[in-house]
């Protein structure tokens, strides 16, 4: 599988009510886990722990209700539940931890360990050095410079031998680009100019990575326009045949549910997953949709068709 986990744009998806304002003595004994010293629980729900802090902080545990399983642990400065301020730390349904940090008025700040990679955020944007984490162990590593990539970055593999590395300027390849055959014990170069390619061949074997897209944007003469047609399409698709869960909506379930599914070397869709599900009935909802998406082009890596593996969110909004 092509070593990138790809992540597409979130589709939304409204109703009326309030998040994690409601209350129910009938799951304040549904979940278990530990308070801290100087916490109390103030409300439990369907989904959903609140409690508060003796120095006037509010924490909001998410579970999977269905198994119990804990998914999200997040610090608030407010009673209303607005304002993230403090640590935080999210888990896939499985178990698996995803993502770790701070936030600060909302926005990731600071050192974060994601399942995607390390790094820090300034006002919730990547800046400063980030090792971003491949398929088969390898990495990624450079630094971003207010969300884009700059500098040098070099992509390794498991051993920690260099298989590419490229310059960046403001998010765009800017400076020598060098492919390493470790088998063949050969280099290529490529030097771009803001993404230009001004010196070099731009021969199969040296095309790093070409993205899957759908079959309907083929038409399309460059790559920017056919991601840009798929991500509108695969949002266009989703918001037209899928649906807010009844039973869902009625308990407040919300928030952002992740899936992964994997574009195989044919165009076809497989390993449609709940990363993140929220609850039993959005998961299966979800996975129904993304399972009967349109065809799509394949992608390649140095020439050859890949599978690709895609994560989608799908937000589900309660007001």
């Amino acid at each position: 599988m092509r070593s990138l986990v790809l992540l597409l744009l979130c589709t939304s998806f409204v109703a009326s009510a309030q998040s994690y304002s409601s209350n129910g003595k009938k799951y304040r004994d549904k979940f278990s886990f530990e308070l801290a010293p100087g916490e109390r629980v103030e409300r439990t729900w369907f989904h959903y722990v609140v409690s508060s802090t003796n120095d006037g902080l509010w924490i909001v545990r998410t579970f999977y209700p269905e198994t119990g399983r804990i998914t999200s642990v997040v610090t608030y400065a407010d009673a209303q539940l607005t304002t993230k301020s403090g640590p935080a730390k999210y888990w896939y349904d499985d178990g698996r931890l995803s993502d770790e940090g701070s936030y600060v008025e909302n926005d990731r700040f600071g050192p974060w360990n994601e399942l995607r990679g390390s790094g820090s955020y300034t006002k919730g944007i990547q800046d400063g050095p980030w090792v971003l984490h491949l398929s088969d162990a390898a990495q990624d590593s450079g630094s971003f410079e207010k969300g884009k990539r700059s500098g040098e970055w070099v992509r390794s593999d498991s051993l920690g031998r260099p298989l590419l590395t490229r310059h960046y300027k403001a998010g765009k390849l800017d400076g020598e680009c060098t492919m390493y055959d470790l088998v063949k014990g050969t280099t290529k170069h490529r030097v771009y100019l803001a993404d230009s390619l001004v010196e070099g061949v731009l021969d199969d074997d040296m095309v790093d990575e070409r993205m899957p897209f759908l079959r309907d944007c083929e038409h399309l003469s460059t790559v920017a326009e056919r991601l840009a047609c798929t991500e509108m399409m695969i949002i266009a698709y989703i918001s037209e045949n899928l649906s807010y869960p009844k039973e869902a909506m009625k308990l407040g379930v919300s928030g952002t549910a992740w899936f992964s599914f994997t574009v195989e070397k044919d165009g076809t869709i497989s390993k449609v997953t709940a990363l993140n599900g929220l609850c039993r009935d959005i998961e299966e909802e979800c996975i129904r949709v993304l399972q009967g998406m349109p065809t799509w082009v394949p992608g390649e890596q140095f020439g050859k068709a890949v599978r690709v593996q895609y994560n989608q969110p799908v937000r589900f909004t309660l007001r």
